[in-house]
């Protein structure tokens, strides 16, 4: 390595270390909380819950009527 790229290395290392206590202790923790509240919050709108009644899409049947056995092949023509 040379001089510069050690000096650029040395640089960011100081600036990471300096950084690492401005944005405090529980950074992580509200990372991991957030990612969890959006795949939750994902979660809910793909499943359903056994017994619960399936919301109308027309993407979904539209996509079950253009990619059917009888239908689907013909469409492509």
């Amino acid at each position: 390595m040379n001089r510069e790229t050690t000096n650029r290395r040395e640089a960011i290392l100081s600036a990471a270390n300096n950084l690492r206590w401005e944005v405090g202790e529980n950074l992580h923790d509200k990372l991991i909380e957030s990612i969890y509240a959006n795949a939750s919050r994902i979660s809910g709108k793909a499943a359903t819950a056994p017994g619960k009644k399936t919301r109308f899409s027309w993407e979904r049947n539209l996509d079950r009527l253009l990619t059917s056995r009888y239908l689907g092949f013909p469409v492509m023509f």
